[in-house]
């Protein structure tokens, strides 16, 4: 992940896995949305704020960026 394009920002991160959030954090984002592409009731713990979106919201999250380019 690139540090100059992400520093400070809020990124969206694919919860395949948590590395998403680590490289974010490690490139010092202030913090994440975690697009999930199943929505169980657990908490992961992240090294920065976030939030997680279940199926449905990630894809308008998603629909919206592609919209906005």
């Amino acid at each position: 992940m690139n540090s100059s394009l992400v520093k400070g920002k809020i990124v969206i991160c694919d919860m395949t896995d948590t590395s998403g959030t680590d490289e974010a954090f490690r490139a010092r984002a202030l913090g994440s949305i975690i697009l999930n592409d199943t929505f169980e009731d657990v908490s992961n713990v992240v090294p920065l704020p976030a939030s997680s979106l279940n199926p449905h919201d990630s894809d308008l999250v998603m629909s919206y960026l592609k919209s906005t380019k």
